[in-house]
């Protein structure tokens, strides 16, 4: 039997499936903290999977993107608060179902999301 390190936070039911194929999973139960940790590492995880992928793929990791986020949300008893907040931002910015992208922006010097824009310049390099 071949051996892989995997190191990654999976699925509640896939020890049983390993277990039913004859698979040997060394495993252990994270604490509360290393749980939100994974939780946090899962989604990034699959939000980078889901760029490259191609239809019916996309929506399997977007299912899995929601499912770490609803676990994480209930482990950090945020739930309500999370959906309190997106509401008010949906309210006040709206969504992202137009597709707006912005390429450039111009701000004045007095504006607060000029200092925002300028402690990060490899994210927002001014030109």
């Amino acid at each position: 039997m071949r051996r892989f390190k995997l190191e990654k936070l999976v699925r509640d039911k896939l020890l049983a499936v390993y277990y039913d194929l004859g698979e040997k999973p060394k495993y252990r139960i994270l604490n509360h903290d290393e749980h939100i940790t994974e939780l946090t590492r899962k989604v990034a995880e699959e939000a980078n999977e889901l760029a490259s992928l191609p239809g019916k793929e996309v929506a399997e990791e977007v299912a899995d993107i929601e499912q770490a986020l609803t676990d994480l949300k209930v482990l950090s008893g945020i739930t309500k608060e999370v959906s309190k907040i997106k509401q008010t931002k949906k309210r006040k910015n709206g969504g992202f179902k137009k597709g707006v992208y912005i390429e450039t922006l111009e701000v004045k010097e007095t504006d607060p999301w000029c200092d925002y824009y300028k402690k990060d310049p490899k994210r927002f390099p001014e030109i």
